[in-house]
């Protein structure tokens, strides 16, 4: 049913033998032909109806509280109706300026489309874990141990300032030791946009690990800061300050004189022989506006403008700009 809330759902599929080569999937997984004719069918839903298209689905947006065709219920962010909600004046302006184009160009006539997505986040309905590691050093800096594989999505970042995030303590102070099998635990797969979400909270948990650890060496309470200072972490504020002289614990192989670790694995279960289960712990919603330009005489199609609005949820590297 794609990001829409239908309250009965049936679904037949065929297995077919080709002579194709065998294929596995890149990037998409088969997911973009599908939702190219699910949107089509919300187009002509909302035309048969007389609706517009976005008021159509941001109607049937799902929202939190509501329930899945797998009966999963969601209990989170669900952020598709405020996605649309964002584009509704650009979907306006657009209608407006290829209505105003079309009245004096016969030829090249100009058009507004919009679709709608979500996407889970991890693996489907399946045990999906991942572990961090975090270490204390005698020299006041940390080092996270990440096994989650960086292809460019920028996890090498994201996962220290978590982790930085959760000790209490400036991502500076940290250093970051990835891929090394000898002593990064395992990350599980980068794929399905699980990194951020998986090892993410993973690094989280190492670090709120950590730094329980460090507020008890201190004898300080759990809500106090935590400071580097030369061989030294100092804990608490004023009067119950104190520092832990950490030239007289003793390092592990790895120089670490304290260790925090975490593994999160997110609640999923699987389906059953109807398809009801909790095939995702969470889901990522967007939606967008694409303006094209149709040569009819020539049969070319031209995007002229892309608007696009994406539920994130919390931006953990927010670029300000």
């Amino acid at each position: 049913m794609g990001p829409y809330a239908v309250p009965a759902v049936k679904c037949t599929s065929a297995a077919i033998y080709t002579n194709d080569p065998p294929a596995g999937a890149f990037r998409g997984f088969g997911v973009p032909q599908a939702a190219i004719a699910h949107e089509a069918l919300m187009d002509e839903l909302a035309a048969a109806l007389g609706l517009d298209a976005l008021e159509f689905r941001h109607k049937n947006a799902l929202r939190a509280g509501d329930t899945t065709a797998t009966g999963q219920e969601l209990e989170a962010s669900a952020g598709l109706a405020q996605c649309l909600a964002a584009l509704r004046p650009h979907w306006k302006a657009l209608h407006a300026a290829a209505q105003k184009h079309n009245a004096r160009d016969p030829v090249v006539r100009h058009g507004v489309g919009i679709g709608c997505m979500w996407y889970g986040i991890g693996n489907t309905s399946l045990s999906n874990p991942s572990t961090m590691r975090v270490g204390l050093r005698r020299d006041g800096t940390f080092t996270l141990y990440s096994g989650a594989v960086d292809i460019g999505q920028g996890s090498n970042t994201i996962m220290v300032q978590i982790c930085a995030d959760a000790l209490g303590v400036p991502v500076a102070n940290f250093h970051l030791i990835a891929g090394d099998t000898d002593r990064t635990p395992d990350a599980g797969k980068t794929s399905a946009s699980r990194q951020t979400f998986v090892s993410g909270n993973a690094a989280r948990l190492a670090g709120e690990d950590l730094r329980k650890k460090i507020l008890r060496l201190g004898n300080v309470g759990p809500d106090a800061p935590i400071r580097r200072a030369a061989n030294r972490i100092v804990v608490g504020r004023g009067a119950d300050e104190r520092a832990v002289d950490l030239s007289e614990l003793r390092a592990d192989a790895n120089g670490d004189v304290l260790l925090g670790e975490g593994r999160y694995d997110p609640p999923t279960t699987p389906l059953d022989a109807d398809g009801q289960g909790v095939p995702y712990a969470t889901y990522g919603f967007a939606a967008q506006l694409a303006s094209v330009a149709v040569d009819m005489e020539l049969g070319t199609v031209k995007v002229t403008k892309i608007v696009a609005a994406h539920d994130v949820g919390r931006a953990i590297n927010p670029n300000p700009g």
